[in-house]
C-alpha cells in the first residue's frame, strides 16, 4: 500500500511524493540532504524538511512534521500530527506525543517525554529523562489546554492563569457563553490553577 511523504520543492513549496518503501525516495532525499534510516518508520502524509535526520528504529507519525535541519534520534517517536521545528533535536529513545509541538531550535533530551498536545517553545530545553505533563479538556463549548506553564488556552485565547481567574466572566460574556458555561469553565480554571500551584503537573524526571 502506497504512502505519501511531503518534501520541499524550490519554487513550488511542499509537494507530495508517493512511495512503498522509503528507499524509493533515495534520490529525492539526496537532493535535499535528508537522512532517514532504512529501519525508521514514517507515517502517511508526513512532512520532512531539508537536511533532516530520522534515526534507526525511529518513528514519525501520520501527518507529522520534522523541520529543516531537525534531528529525531534512534528509537525516538514523533506522534501523529506532531511538529518538530527547524533545527530542533529529539534525543534517542525520546517520545513526542500526538499533536504535540517542539519549537524551532528546541531540545528534547535522551529518554524524555513530551505528552499529548503538549508544547515545548522555541529554544527551550527538556532535560534527559524528563516528562512534560499536560491537560486537555473537551468542555461544552471550547477545548481547554494546559502544558505545565503559567498559561491556559481556551479555544483560541491564551492567557495566564491569573488573567483567566480575573477575566473569565467578561471573556465568557464576550464569546456568548451561558451562565452555566461560565461556571463550568471557572471550575476548570480553578482546578488547573490549584494543580499548577501544587507543582504536581510540572516536568518530572523519569527514573
Amino acid at each position: 500500500m502506497k504512502k505519501t511523504l511531503q518534501l520541499w520543492v524550490n519554487n513550488e513549496g511542499w509537494k507530495s511524493f508517493e512511495y512503498e518503501n522509503l528507499s524509493d525516495l533515495k534520490d529525492e532525499f539526496e537532493k535535499r540532504g535528508i537522512c532517514i534510516s532504512d529501519y525508521a518508520r514514517v507515517g502517511d502524509n508526513a512532512r520532512v524538511g531539508d537536511n533532516a535526520y530520522v534515526g534507526d528504529h525511529a518513528s514519525v507519525g501520520d501527518n507529522a512534521r520534522v523541520g529543516s535541519n531537525a534531528r529525531v534520534g534512534d528509537n525516538a517517536s514523533v506522534g501523529d500530527y506532531a511538529r518538530v521545528g527547524d533545527y530542533a533535536r529529539v534525543g534517542d529513545n525520546a517520545r513526542v506525543g500526538d499533536h504535540a509541538s517542539v519549537g524551532d531550535n528546541a531540545r528534547v533530551g535522551y529518554n524524555a517525554r513530551v505528552g499529548y498536545n503538549a508544547s515545548v517553545g522555541d529554544h527551550a530545553r527538556v532535560e534527559d529523562k524528563t516528562k512534560i505533563k499536560s491537560i486537555f479538556i473537551t468542555a461544552s463549548k471550547h477545548s481547554i489546554n494546559y502544558w505545565g506553564e503559567d498559561k491556559i488556552q481556551i479555544g483560541c485565547q491564551l492567557h495566564s492563569i491569573a488573567e483567566w481567574k480575573e477575566r473569565f466572566k467578561s471573556i465568557g460574556d464576550e464569546n456568548g457563553y451561558t451562565s452555566d458555561q461560565i461556571a463550568e469553565y471557572k471550575a476548570h480554571i480553578d482546578m488547573i490553577g490549584l494543580m499548577h500551584e501544587s507543582g504536581i503537573l510540572k516536568p518530572t524526571k523519569i527514573d
